[in-house]
């Protein structure tokens, strides 16, 4: 029978980690894969970034093969005191209700019970009657390499009655500085609350109290970046961090007229009617954040993104920095300004946010400004931030969107456009160099590439994804890229990896000043359940096999030279189709869908 509870520190390598890490480098490159096992805590991992002593964050989720369209890590806690026995259609279900109810779960019951949990957490899940069931967090943080990884609990906590982590946040770290030390954004933890109704009837729900806030962890404290607009739970993200523990974000600096009527609701007890105020501010927040996923809707490369912002986010959001000491207290908050401050009578709000902070003080990120200065075209576009002032990058007669992603210690900032090519609207990395206002645009695979930054480090180095094969399809083929300023090369990196690498790179996250890269990539896998068991331990019969996405530290080789794969029996053309030919399938839709990478839900445009 198994345990209530699977939960380690530390994963076990899977027979597919297993494997790839006995592939041998037989043939020259100029860089070596390494994989960081998460592969036992779900189906899909995405790298996020890199600290410089090369541990990778990883954020980790997964499909269970049977209902495709549930998210969830692998073998989530149960919590049994929110099951509802006196449901037919769950207990008919199961083979042993009685063991079940004791805490003896079968791996057949576990996969009925991780059914009903998994369909309590849909895209929208903000109506009451919902609110008695176990929620569970759909992406889950880990740091590490190709040695092993830990858990990332940020701010989840011990739930008695599971007795370990509720895993049932949502959380993704942006920045790595070394172990103890990195950042990023959680939702809260749901916890349970009992509420007695006025007819006398005890019902237990299930509340949260954010559903998303910057955090820092610094010699293992978690400081939480509490915005200046926290009606309803508030909003705030933590980007980048400098040496000096300046640190870059973006925080809800009040709330909208609707957003602060029903937080006002929520503390009048006539208003809000017979339901607990905890669970009242959940629904704000699950409403407006949609479990960190709806947020998505409002980063940048979104068309129409003032009225995503104003709908969806419910708050008027400003870039921020927050500056710590040593220990972790927030000594001073700094709003950074706007590329344009609206008219009263707008029907857009002004907004802006910070990605990345050098150590000169110097953000870079993204504001609302006008499109050819036309009152009724606002969007995003690619801004610094010096000494709180908000200054542009592109013309905004030239490009209808832009963003600035990281910044480095040379004032040299990194980001993407949209132009029009050949009637083809793409996005195109620029690098800026904020002493001398230049900005250039490397060439890159093909002109009708789209091409998204993603990082830069001290080198000038920049690495993200491109559209690497040209074709007349709507979904082209990607591929991580570093470019080189160098020698202004713009490489494939899946050119950089020995010719019979398992995997497909299709994205590049994060550099640092060492040069190694975290990044994504394509494997394919047998299929498996939630339990996270191949369906050939399960089924009879030949397995299916899936394309599944997992995180890698890529480790500059010293005096490494670029394989020439045709020379490799088998290779060639034929060869790098097969290894990059999944790239069109699963990979895309999985990161065009969930946007899960350095910073999480950005990267959604089309």
């Amino acid at each position: 029978m198994r345990k209530l509870m699977r939960n380690k520190k530390y994963l076990v390598r899977s027979a597919l980690t297993a494997a790839i890490l006995s592939t041998s480098v037989s043939h020259a490159a100029t860089y070596q894969a390494f994989l960081v096992p998460t592969t036992d805590r779900g189906l899909n991992s995405t790298a996020t970034a890199i600290g410089e002593n090369g541990n990778v964050a990883v954020s980790v989720t997964g499909i269970a093969s049977n209902t495709t369209s549930l998210f969830a890590p692998a073998n989530i806690p149960i919590d049994l005191t929110l099951v509802n026995f006196e449901d037919t259609t769950l207990t008919t279900l199961l083979s042993d209700v009685d063991a079940v109810m004791n805490g003896n779960i079968s791996d057949e019951d576990y996969l009925v019970l991780a059914q009903y949990v998994l369909t309590n957490n849909p895209t929208t899940n903000a109506a009451i009657f919902t609110a008695e069931r176990q929620r569970v967090g759909r992406f889950e943080s880990y740091l590490g390499d190709q040695n092993g990884v830990a858990a990332l609990p940020i701010f989840d906590v011990i739930d008695v009655d599971i007795g370990d982590f509720s895993r049932s946040v949502n959380s993704v770290v942006n920045h790595v500085v070394n172990d103890d030390f990195y950042l990023g954004e959680s939702s809260a933890p749901y916890t349970k609350v009992d509420f007695v109704e006025e007819d006398g009837d005890e019902r237990r729900f299930v509340v949260r109290q954010f559903a998303e806030r910057g955090f820092v962890v610094l010699n293992g404290q978690t400081v939480e970046l509490v915005p200046e607009g926290d009606a309803g739970g508030g909003w705030s993200t933590a980007q980048g961090i400098n040496s000096n523990l300046l640190v870059a974000g973006s925080m809800s600096i009040n709330a909208l007229e609707s957003t602060q009527a029903a937080a006002d609701n929520c503390e009048d007890e006539d208003a809000r009617g017979d339901v607990p105020q905890e669970l009242c501010i959940t629904v704000i927040g699950d409403n407006l954040a949609n479990d960190l996923l709806t947020a998505s809707a409002f980063r940048d490369g979104f068309p129409g993104v003032f009225d995503a912002n104003e709908e969806q986010s419910g708050y008027n959001i400003r870039g921020a920095l927050w500056q710590l000491d040593n220990e972790g207290n927030i000594v001073s908050t700094t709003t950074l300004g706007l590329l344009n401050t609206p008219a009263d009578d707008a029907f857009f709000d002004g907004f802006s946010r910070a990605f990345a902070v050098n150590d000169q003080g110097v953000a870079a990120g993204e504001s609302l400004d006008l499109i050819n200065g036309e009152e009724n075209r606002p969007s995003t576009f690619a801004a610094v931030f010096i000494d709180g002032e908000a200054i542009g990058i592109t013309d905004v007669n030239e490009f209808d969107i832009s963003t600035a992603v990281d910044i480095n210690n040379n004032n040299i900032a990194t980001g993407h456009a949209r132009m029009n090519i050949n009637g083809r609207s793409v996005f195109k990395m620029f690098t800026y160099n904020v002493d001398t206002q230049a900005i250039t645009f490397p060439e890159d695979f093909f002109s009708s590439s789209d091409v998204r930054a993603e990082a830069i480090n001290d080198a000038g180095m920049v690495v993200g994804d491109a559209e690497s094969d040209i074709t007349t399809t709507q979904i082209r083929r990607r591929s991580g890229f570093l470019f080189n300023p160098a020698d202004s090369t713009f490489l494939n990196i899946n050119d950089l990896l020995e010719c019979d690498s398992p995997f497909d790179v299709i994205r590049a996250t994060d550099i640092n000043e060492n040069g190694e890269i975290s990044a994504t990539a394509l494997v394919r896998q047998n299929i498996r359940n939630p339990l996270n068991l191949e369906e050939a331990d399960v089924t009879p019969g030949d397995p299916t096999q899936e394309d599944v996405t997992v995180a890698l530290r890529l480790v500059p080789i010293p005096g490494g030279t670029i394989d020439d794969c045709s020379a490799v029996e088998g290779g060639g053309d034929d060869m790098n189709l097969e290894r990059r030919g999944a790239s069109l399938g699963f990979g895309i839709l999985f990161l065009s869908l969930f946007g899960i990478n350095r910073r999480l839900f950005r990267r959604n445009a089309n």
